[in-house]
């Protein structure tokens, strides 16, 4: 499948279906560890892991146009702080798989074995043709303390090594997503470009900017400067009441990039299987509204904490008729 099936779809200027939440759905029906780091990431370490992951992309392929592995917290530094935080800790089982330890070639089995399970999730689909795989790339500190960014030299190799292993799992593409830096989004997109894939940025949306003080517009600036050519700009994980705000501050500097909003379902973000589905579809139809109001090249909607298949389901019937 290739991403001129997505190209194809964004230039119709008719909205793009993403998938939803994935680390509440597995968290509901995984029996074991998804605290952080590694978060949903430690159900492809275990048979049944992957059994619920390989179920999940069969529930979103059926509405979505676009499903993404579940590989946001797969990174060979996030493995590191893993084995660091789990002496003492009984419900954090060792991170192995297939007898493999070794942070980077754990990171790098997780993310290639992710992209199988997707690939073969599609396949099966009853819409096989019509569905996109998405690399999930999160950032390698957490995504919700800016400051904890790394030193560019060190972005520079883990995202490396990231890309290279996402070239070798099978993607279409990969989303960069819930970076709440400007500057850990351009090297994480650089270093896709770099590794032969095609590649969209999506920000935290934190305070209707990047990440605490950073604004869109300084990192439409900066995407520019890199010389970088996303797939489409967006941002994911704000809570609902405030995507809104959020979606009007990026629609204002877009230009004709495509854009996509992907907000939490529920107040709380850790909450799973609580989205006020009928709530979220109608903001939805708002979000697509806000974006033909605005000229962009066309809208991607989807969800992240707290929505489900279910969620997705009616995002799909209220936008594509």
């Amino acid at each position: 499948m290739s991403v001129k099936v997505l190209r194809k779809k964004l230039s119709g200027g008719r909205p793009v279906i993403l998938d939803g939440g994935f680390g509440e759905l597995v968290r509901g029906s995984y029996k074991g560890s998804t605290e952080g780091p590694l978060w949903a990431t430690s159900a492809l370490f275990t048979p049944d892991g992957r059994q619920v992951v390989a179920n999940v992309h069969a529930a979103y392929a059926q509405h979505a146009d676009v499903i993404t592995t579940g590989t946001f917290r797969a990174q060979p530094g996030t493995v590191v702080d893993h084995e660091l935080k789990r002496p003492g800790n009984s419900s954090f089982p060792r991170a192995e798989m297939n007898g493999v330890t070794d942070p980077s070639r754990l990171s790098r089995l997780a993310i290639v074995t992710a992209g199988e399970l997707a690939i073969a999730a599609r396949r099966d689909s009853t819409r096989a043709l019509e569905v996109i795989l998405a690399g999930s790339v999160g950032p390698l500190k957490d995504c919700y303390k800016p400051g904890d960014t790394p030193t560019n030299a060190e972005l520079e190799a883990e995202h490396a090594q990231i890309a290279e292993s996402f070239f070798a799992s099978g993607v279409d593409f990969v989303s960069v997503e819930t970076i709440p830096t400007i500057r850990e989004s351009i090297i994480a997109a650089k270093a896709a470009k770099e590794a032969g894939l095609e590649y969209s940025i999506n920000w935290w949306g934190d305070r209707g900017g990047v990440g605490h003080e950073e604004t869109f517009a300084q990192a439409m600036n900066a995407i520019e400067e890199a010389g970088l050519d996303p797939l489409y700009i967006g941002f994911n994980c704000v809570r609902l009441e405030d995507a809104d705000a959020t979606l009007a501050n990026l629609l204002a500097v877009a230009g004709s990039r495509p854009v996509a909003v992907s907000a939490n379902g529920n107040p709380s973000k850790y909450d799973h299987n609580s989205c006020d589905n009928p709530g979220y579809a109608k903001a939805a139809e708002r979000w697509v509204d806000m974006g033909v109001a605005a000229n962009v090249g066309a809208m991607l909607i989807g969800g992240c904490c707290g929505t489900t298949p279910e969620t997705i389901a009616g995002v799909r019937a209220a936008l594509i008729r």
